[in-house]
């Protein structure tokens, strides 16, 4: 192939859209013609499938908010060649290839060396946080916080050094029952804008007019938007819709969704239909079974990664 560098000017998420917009035919040729010199095809079936849904996910893994080209020694098209980075990436360094297999002596796995993957995990859970403040109460973020409090501690950077994260206490002190139903709830609107749950179904704006749009900073923290008994309805539709997203999300999760797999288990509980006042009774019996089942599924892990881990370790 003729030599290009198409270098990325702009390594912003909008950045990152035009460049594939702009150079989407050059990139897949790209990827296409490293997985034909790729020597392990059991790994790229087991990470990707196939190797036109490795083009796909490769892309979409570029594409992802979370994606950061800082440590990165690549940043043109020469990124999408290296495959060993891709893998790793994917699957959180789960798998491992031979040196044989790299594209060049300073792999991507040599070169981003310097930030620790708890770091780069720490960095891709925190970054979204200043858009959650944005859109929630000060204390909803305490709660999200103390929800996820040991998560965060094991890969803060503050514990090589035995400390752990400090937790601020939320103002508006509550019964220990309410102090966990406010952490399930901060928990599932952090995870709405962590999935961008709003690019994948329709009936979101819903949720976020009530539950991500700020108002006042003490219990319910919700909107101050007047609600009808329509509007109730539509919200509890909407949060089926999200925790039918959740679902999926966490059924098709491979080794690459470690990470966004702790932060479900969070809300891995029955007792969310309870935060959001979704009441049992006859008409609902069906309906609130199946999505109980839903959410306690949400603690387990999902059985590919189980396969992935025991098979290649």
């Amino acid at each position: 192939m003729k030599k290009m560098d198409l270098p990325i000017a702009d390594a912003s998420q909008e950045g990152r859209k035009s460049y594939i917009e702009s150079n989407r035919y050059a990139v897949e040729l790209v990827i296409a013609e490293a997985l034909e010199l790729f020597q392990k095809e059991d790994v790229i079936s087991k990470v990707f499938r196939s190797q036109d849904k490795a083009i796909e996910k490769i892309i979409e893994m570029f594409l992802s908010p979370h994606f950061s080209l800082n440590s990165l020694p690549y940043k043109d098209i020469k990124l999408f060649s290296q495959l060993n980075f891709w893998v790793k990436y994917k699957t959180r360094g789960s798998f491992t290839v031979s040196s044989s297999n790299r594209v060049e002596s300073n792999s991507m796995k040599e070169q981003a060396k310097p930030e620790s993957d708890s770091a780069s995990y720490y960095k891709e859970i925190t970054q979204i946080l200043p858009e959650f403040n944005r859109r929630v109460a000060a204390d909803v973020i305490k709660y999200w916080f103390k929800a996820n409090k040991k998560l965060l501690n094991e890969l803060s950077p503050l514990a090589s050094t035995g400390m752990s994260t400090n937790i601020i206490e939320v103002e508006n002190k509550v019964r220990d029952s309410q102090n966990s139903r406010y952490k399930v709830d901060a928990a599932f609107r952090y995870l709405f804008l962590y999935f961008g749950i709003d690019k994948r179904i329709e009936t979101a704006g819903h949720y976020e007019r009530k539950y991500l749009t700020k108002g006042e900073n003490k219990p319910q923290y919700v909107s101050t938007i007047r609600e009808t008994h329509q509007d109730k309805h539509h919200v509890r539709l909407s949060i089926r819709n999200i925790i039918d997203q959740f679902f999926e999300i966490h059924q098709k999760s491979d080794n690459s969704d470690i990470i966004s797999h702790s932060l479900l288990k969070v809300i891995g509980r029955k007792a969310v239909l309870d935060v959001y006042e979704i009441k049992s009774n006859k008409a609902d019996k069906k309906f609130i079974q199946e999505y109980g089942d839903k959410l306690t599924s949400l603690k387990k892990r999902p059985p590919f990664i189980k396969e992935v881990t025991h098979e290649i370790g």
